[in-house]
């Protein structure tokens, strides 16, 4: 079965004026079991809805909506059993509501919130009190209190040091990164996630003074990443971003050749920028060599090899007359078993 990924969106409103019929993140039923996991909505109408039947095997977990007017919403359909019991997927409902004040919506007579059951913590925002339905739907979702917690997390693929200004959170957060930075690591997998979570916590420091000098251990993780090559491809990114915008700033080329890659996401970042910014002005117009490295890039697997998988992707659409899909082994999940729903033992 192929995996659609919904990971590390944020969805907002620009001036914070909920209107009932906007719609953050909206997912069609279809072909695939969507992974629907670490996004945030906030004022914005709707959250994230679901229209008709999803495949089974679809995951909501671990998103945040935030001062929506229905922050999930079910139009005319169902998504299976979330969580289980001792293990919650550890949504959150957060902020203030309009209109009729629900945090999920059972929409149209073709939804039945029973066949979409929760399991929850029984604390807080990540309990959905205000569960609603209209429209003759027959039931709203069913909430079923468990303990335990979502264990995956959201570390390596959307980091959010300082939810709501709680810079407690952020400081145990940035440092649980740096403890997993010195254990020893022996598959591309591991090394890769590692990779990924260092390089958003980097990414987060730039912009987070505070957090950045909370910590003598966060202070020299990202002085070290900053001088080293990981701060070398991230201007080196920002820098081609930029060009394309219009504002080129010095030789970033010959920058680029001369980074010295420590791990196998960067040499992928460093290949792909290289290609890139060879031909940037006509990307059209690329050598087959060129090409067929790109590619052999965007066919790797982004848990191993990094976000360049996607920089390559992105690019290929520039050259390709019909957009090709790439789906390396990584993002593929086995077939499921033979009932139609994951349900409790």
């Amino acid at each position: 079965m192929t995996l659609g990924l919904i990971i590390d969106n944020e969805v907002s409103r620009y001036n914070n004026d909920v209107n009932w019929w906007e719609v953050g993140i909206r997912i069609q039923a279809g072909s695939v079991a969507n992974q629907v996991l670490c996004n945030k909505t906030h004022d914005i109408g709707n959250g994230i809805w679901f229209d008709g039947d999803q495949r089974p095997w679809t995951y909501f977990a671990k998103n945040e909506m935030e001062n929506n007017n229905s922050g999930l919403l079910l139009n005319n359909g169902k998504i299976g059993q979330q969580g289980s019991s001792g293990s919650p997927n550890d949504n959150e409902w957060n902020g203030t509501w309009t209109g009729t004040n629900y945090s999920t919506h059972c929409y149209s007579s073709g939804s039945d919130g029973t066949l979409s059951p929760f399991y929850v913590q029984n604390s807080g925002s990540l309990l959905p009190t205000n569960n609603y339905w209209s429209n003759a739907a027959p039931d709203p979702i069913t909430v079923i209190t468990t303990g335990g917690s979502w264990t995956a997390g959201c570390v390596y693929t959307a980091p959010s040091f300082k939810t709501g200004g709680n810079e407690q959170k952020g400081l145990t957060d940035a440092l649980s990164i740096l403890s997993a930075s010195e254990e020893a690591l022996e598959t591309d997998r591991e090394r890769g996630i590692r990779w990924a979570g260092e390089y958003g916590l980097y990414k987060v420091l730039q912009m987070d003074e505070e957090l950045k000098y909370a910590d003598n251990a966060i202070a020299s993780f990202y002085e070290g990443k900053d001088n080293g090559s990981m701060g070398q491809l991230h201007r080196a990114l920002v820098g081609f971003q930029n060009a394309r915008n219009g504002m080129l700033s010095g030789d970033q080329l010959s920058v680029l050749h001369d980074v010295q890659t420590e791990q196998r996401p960067e040499q992928r970042l460093k290949e792909s920028l290289e290609i890139l910014y060879s031909n940037m002005h006509a990307l059209k117009e690329m050598d087959a060599q060129s090409e067929q490295r790109l590619r052999e890039i965007a066919q790797l697997c982004p848990i191993d090899d990094g976000f360049a998988v996607y920089i390559a992707r992105a690019a290929l659409l520039k050259l390709d007359t019909l957009p090709r899909m790439y789906s390396s082994e990584c993002e593929q999940i086995p077939a499921p078993p033979t009932e139609e729903w994951k349900t409790e033992p």
